[in-house]
């Protein structure tokens, strides 16, 4: 019997090992071959699979319209304002109205940690945030949050805060340009899919004012 005849089986609660030579052994934690030949019994993981399996790649395609320019800068134009208070980052939930196909940000409280150095305030990269009940008619489908005058980019804090969400996930970076930077993700069971934005963004022309008052207010410092 060669590795292309042999059988797979999956490891679950009820798994009962077969009076086999070889065969092919699925758990959580990978795939295995299974030897019980002559003098020996071996369990060795396989890391590309049987060679008979044809590849697949990881992917993520969004059944999503693009977001609106107008929506994109009126965010942008929130957190150019919180910038230039500030000098800080700041977030935003991305919800989606399935029935109308529309978007809607929604800003959550949240606490900033202002950073004075010589008289002056100096840019900060620390932010914490509550959770906001999602409203009636729309699904949570990511956020959007600021790296002050940083380059877009998804950081390993921002890898951890969401491993356990499944969510689109949009930075911009560099707010105190002209034409900020922008990246844009999918974490999905943990894992970090990237998209290209104008694969989910219209294009972008300024930042919207004015930002309204009441998500400025949604902003505290300590």
């Amino acid at each position: 019997m060669n590795n292309f005849d042999l059988p797979i089986y999956l490891k679950d609660e009820d798994f009962a090992e077969p009076q086999l030579p070889s065969y092919y052994l699925l758990c959580r934690n990978g795939l295995f071959l299974i030897k019980n030949l002559g003098i020996y019994r071996s369990c060795t993981k396989i890391e590309n699979g049987p060679h008979w399996l044809r590849d697949h790649d990881e992917e993520i395609k969004l059944k999503l319209p693009k977001i609106p320019g107008p929506v994109i800068e009126e965010i942008v134009g929130f957190f150019f304002v919180i910038y230039h208070l500030y000098k800080s980052e700041a977030i935003a939930f991305l919800y989606f109205n399935q029935k109308d196909q529309k978007f809607k940000f929604l800003v959550p409280k949240q606490e900033i940690r202002l950073n004075i150095y010589g008289g002056n305030i100096i840019e900060s990269y620390n932010v914490t945030y509550t959770g906001i009940p999602t409203p009636k008619g729309l699904i949570r489908i990511g956020t959007i949050h600021s790296h002050s005058d940083l380059p877009a980019f998804y950081s390993s804090t921002d890898e951890q805060d969401s491993q356990f969400d499944d969510s689109l996930n949009i930075v911009v970076g560099n707010i105190n340009w002209k034409y900020p930077t922008f990246y844009t993700c999918f974490m999905v069971n943990g894992k970090k899919l990237e998209i290209e934005p104008l694969k989910i963004l219209e294009p972008y022309e300024s930042p919207r004012f004015p930002v309204p008052k009441k998500w400025i207010e949604k902003v505290r410092v300590k």
